[in-house]
Order: structure tokens, then C-alpha cells, then sequence
């Protein structure tokens, strides 16, 4: 049979700021009443955080223990400091590429050129949450003396363009569209994003609501959308979509993969082997080649070489086709949205025949549709409601094209203009007439309609002194 503990030997920390009391043998130095403990505790200057239940368990089961067990009667508090303020961002920042899912060597795939590296926010968006700091709360030590704490931070924010604090001040908006850029403590929205160098792997494809300047070029197979396009280097087999304007410095090299589609006017250097479709005027300071061009304002190329050539507002060029009788349709007075809306408008036509056509001949039969099974009822009235649908479809797209129709904006221009010289095999066409030139013909001439003979005529042209300057100058 063991010992009874009968005494503790009592241990003062103030560095610790903890006094403990271990149950063992009566001993020198050791205590057995609680009237000892507590002359032992003023004698050590302890006079906060005693734990008197803590003290009386103690006493109460000492008799009974016949191991060593140790107490904590008397413990300081330590100072809990308050927490900073912090931004939480709701949009990223950081301008780095975040990559989707893609075949990596762990099964996984990621998409390296679908990396969204520019955030792109609209007016409203929540950018931010002000967290406020935190006051910190205050300890004390075995003596009683009160230990300080430190108060958190305030988080200092400064807001720049396009952005504003919430009523409370505890959320940042967007007050435009843009990029959201964070920097020194000073937060903006931005509506112009720059890249330094090329659309490629490190960038990931570009998808930014305002204005995209790319100091170098896009690379193949990459594709940078935007509300405006500035481009200093050379776009390759690449996509480019833009709802404004468009400027392409250092041209474009398509490879018959390149497709731009622009929504304002565009100038670009010069278009090989691309399809590009502008909304406003096209200017092309060199040539155009192999390409297909469709617009909706007016064509001005110093060259327009093979390929397919459709402008509304006419077409204006000091040299059409080549010495070696390269193939080039030019065509005028031609509206390439009207060309899409028809083109869907024969599609669905062709759909609502083939819906129609075999419920066509007992429409408005009732005796013939309550002698059908359910299965039959049920197809016929599934179809007379697709065909309700198309129908609906096809007269949008009529109501469309009539609004196109009566813009003055659309009004065509049914004409080209050689300044220097066309060569032969150039095919010139409007809606109604068409020739295609089999001899070499000087400038400056304009072409137009001869509608007696469904044809082309050639009738003078009195060049300006920029045009004439124009056909003047060699590549």
C-alpha cells in the first residue's frame, strides 16, 4: 500500500504568471493548511487570478490522493492584442493568370491559354469589404498590476477613378466598368488595360470590358476581346472582337485562321489570309490579301489583292488585283448584317416547311385530330408549337432587317474607285449588276451600276490631291 499525500509543495511563477500547488509527502517548505497558502501567497505578492474552487478541490480531495496531482490555484492573464483592419477583396487584383482545368501529368488538364489574367468588373460590382480593427483587451499579472494591450489598426484605403466607399464606408463600388487595380494602398477601376508585351502563354486569352493596348502582338491561336483594340505588333492566326474602334499598327498575318470582328471603324497596316468583319470604315494603309472583308462603311486600301471584298459604303483602292491575274472580287453597296439575316431567315424557313409540312394538310381538322392516338395528339401539338416558335423567329428577323433598311445610316454607296490601276480578272459586282474586267484598265476611274445592261461602266474620277499624292507612292 502506497503513501496518503498529506502536504504541497507550492510553486510561484511570475514570469509564467501561474501558481501551482503538487500533492506529495509532508515535507519541509510545504503547506497542509489554506491558511498557509494564503500567508504564502501575500508573502509572494500574489494577489489576482486565485482560483479559490480551484483551492478547495485541492484541500478536499489531499486526504484521499495517494499519487502526486497537481494544481493551478492562482493564474495572470496574459494581453490579447486587437486584430489589424484588412481589405477583403471580392475581385482579383494580383494580374496574374488563374488557369482552368486542362491535362497536366496528374490526370487533371489546364487550359493555358483560357487563363484569365485580366479582372474585369461593371459599374456596381462590390470590390471590397473595409474589415474594421479590433480593440484589444487588456490582462494583468499575480501582483494585479494590468497589463496593456495594444489596439488594431485602421486599414488605410485611397480610392481613385472609378470607384466609391458605400453609405457606412465599410464597401467599395464600382462607379464604372473596368479593370480593378489595387496599388500602394490606392484603389482604382481602370477602363484601359495595357500589355506589355504579346498575347501568349504567360497572358492567357484577353477578355477586358473597356480599352485593350497590347504593345506587342497576339500570337496564333490566342484571342483578346474588348470593348477597344489598340495593337502595336502583329496579330497572327488569332481572334480579335472589339465593340469600338480598332487599330492594328503592325497588321495582321491570318493564315486563313485569323477572324476579327470589329464594331467601329478599323486601320490596320496590312490583312493576309484573315476574315474580318468591320462595322464602320476600314482603312488599310498597305494591302489587303486572300482575305474575305466584309463592311459596313467603306473600304480604303492602298492594294486589295485575291480574296473576297464587301463594303456598303463603297470600295477605294490605287491598285485592284495583280500583274499575274490574281482573282479579286470587289463588291459594293453590300450590307453584310442584312446577307446574316437572311441567311437565318432561309434557314428557319427551310426548318418551318419540314415542321409543317406533315400536320400541313389536316391544320384546322378536328374530326381528323380527336381520331389520333394520344401518342399522335401529343406529336402534332408538339410541332404545331415548334412551328409556332419558328414562325415567331422569322418575323424578328423580317422586323430586323425593315429597321436596317430604313436607317439612313445603311444607305449603300454602289461604287468603286481605282486610282492607279486594276488589273485583269477583277470581278466588280453590286446586288443587280456585275462584270468581271479581263484587260488591265488605268486610274483614276469609278465604277458603278449599269442597270439597262446589268453590268459595270467605268465614268471619269477627279482625284483630290491626297488621293493622287496616294497612287503616287510605291510600296
Amino acid at each position: 500500500m502506497g503513501f496518503v499525500m498529506d502536504a504541497f509543495a507550492v510553486t510561484v511563477d511570475h514570469e509564467e504568471m501561474i501558481v501551482s500547488m503538487k500533492a506529495g509527502l509532508k515535507l519541509p517548505g510545504t503547506i497542509t493548511t489554506k491558511k498557509e497558502l494564503s500567508e504564502l501567497l501575500r508573502e509572494n505578492n500574489v494577489f489576482k487570478g486565485i482560483n479559490k474552487e480551484e483551492i478547495n478541490r485541492a484541500f478536499e480531495e489531499l486526504p484521499t490522493l495517494e499519487a502526486e496531482k497537481n494544481y493551478i490555484v492562482a493564474q495572470g492573464k496574459a494581453p490579447v492584442n486587437g486584430v489589424d483592419g484588412r481589405l477583403e477583396f471580392h475581385v482579383n487584383v494580383s494580374g496574374k493568370a488563374e488557369y482552368s482545368a486542362g491535362d497536366n501529368l496528374d490526370g487533371e488538364r489546364v487550359d493555358y491559354k483560357n487563363a484569365v489574367s485580366v479582372e474585369s468588373v461593371v459599374v456596381g460590382t462590390r470590390l471590397l469589404t473595409v474589415v474594421p480593427p479590433t480593440l484589444g483587451t487588456d490582462g494583468y499579472n499575480l501582483s494585479g498590476k494590468t497589463l496593456a494591450a495594444k489596439n488594431g489598426k485602421e486599414i488605410n484605403v485611397v480610392l481613385s477613378e472609378g470607384t466609391e466607399f458605400n453609405a457606412n464606408r465599410t464597401e467599395v463600388i464600382a462607379t464604372s466598368q473596368g479593370r480593378p487595380v489595387f496599388s500602394h494602398g490606392i484603389f482604382s477601376v481602370r477602363s484601359v488595360y495595357d500589355v506589355s508585351g504579346d498575347v501568349c502563354y504567360e497572358t492567357g486569352n484577353i477578355k477586358f470590358n473597356g480599352h485593350v493596348h497590347i504593345f506587342g502582338g497576339v500570337q496564333d491561336e490566342f484571342s483578346v476581346e474588348a470593348d477597344s483594340v489598340e495593337i502595336n505588333g502583329v496579330v497572327g492566326s488569332a481572334d480579335i472582337k472589339c465593340k469600338g474602334n480598332m487599330i492594328v499598327t503592325g497588321g495582321v498575318n491570318g493564315r486563313g485562321k485569323s477572324n476579327i470582328i470589329c464594331g467601329g471603324n478599323a486601320e490596320i497596316k496590312y490583312i493576309n489570309s484573315a476574315k474580318i468583319e468591320v462595322k464602320g470604315n476600314l482603312t488599310v494603309q498597305k494591302e489587303i490579301v486572300n482575305s474575305e472583308v466584309k463592311c459596313n462603311g467603306r473600304i480604303v486600301s492602298k492594294k486589295i489583292i485575291g480574296g473576297e471584298s464587301y463594303a456598303l459604303k463603297g470600295i477605294e483602292v490605287v491598285q485592284a488585283g495583280s500583274e499575274v491575274g490574281t482573282p479579286t472580287v470587289m463588291v459594293s453597296g453590300h450590307n453584310y448584317e442584312i446577307e446574316r439575316i437572311e441567311n437565318a431567315m432561309g434557314v428557319l424557313s427551310a426548318q418551318i416547311d419540314a415542321t409543317i409540312k406533315p400536320i400541313k394538310n389536316n391544320l384546322g381538322d378536328r374530326e381528323f385530330f380527336k381520331k389520333l392516338d394520344a401518342e399522335k395528339k401529343d406529336s402534332v401539338i408538339k410541332a404545331y408549337a415548334y412551328f409556332t416558335r419558328l414562325k415567331s423567329a422569322y418575323v424578328r428577323l423580317i422586323q430586323g432587317r425593315e429597321t436596317i433598311m430604313k436607317n439612313d445610316e445603311f444607305t449603300p454607296v454602289k461604287e468603286v474607285v481605282i486610282l492607279k490601276r486594276m488589273y485583269q480578272d477583277v470581278f466588280i459586282k453590286t446586288k443587280l449588276c456585275s462584270k468581271n474586267f479581263m484587260v488591265e484598265v488605268g486610274g483614276p476611274i469609278k465604277l458603278i451600276e449599269d442597270i439597262n445592261n446589268s453590268s459595270i461602266k467605268k465614268v471619269s474620277y477627279a482625284q483630290s490631291a491626297e488621293e493622287e499624292m496616294m497612287s503616287k507612292e510605291e510600296d
